[in-house]
């Protein structure tokens, strides 16, 4: 790897392509594309998680041997996956609407992410690979 474009490259440019669903030729249909870790998006959902982890942990303690400790945790992990799956993805290919291109909007991603949790899934997959964000 090239020191210089591993230093010089900026994360916010470094995209990757999640194929969610192909035509009936096998071309891509639905497509999100994501940035890595190192994108402004992903520090700031970062932060976001880890300043909620610390008000969390400045309260009383959950109990997760109780079921409602159980829960209240769980919603805190959903919840950082989500945030963490809607802060990567910076556009789509192939949504329409009416039968025409809709234009990107990160309130329909969280919908269609909260809906398809495999969807969800696969774009933090992609966003937590080793070489997807790597400079070329």
């Amino acid at each position: 790897m090239d020191i210089n474009a591993a230093l010089t490259t900026d994360p916010n440019a470094v995209t990757s392509r999640v194929v969610l669903t192909k035509k009936a030729d096998g071309s891509d249909d639905a497509v999100l594309i994501i940035v890595g870790p190192d994108a402004d998006a992903a520090k700031l959902e970062q932060a976001r998680q880890r300043r909620e982890g610390l008000k969390r942990r400045n309260k009383k303690a959950l109990d997760l041997t109780t079921d409602n400790g159980a829960q209240e945790m769980d919603a805190a992990v959903q919840d950082n996956l989500m945030g963490t799956a809607c802060a990567a993805v910076v556009g789509w290919e192939g949504f329409t609407e009416n039968g025409q291109e809709k234009p990107f909007d990160p309130a329909a991603v969280r919908m269609l992410l909260t809906k398809f949790t495999e969807w969800r899934d696969a774009v933090l997959s992609e966003h937590n690979s080793n070489t997807a964000f790597l400079p070329k």
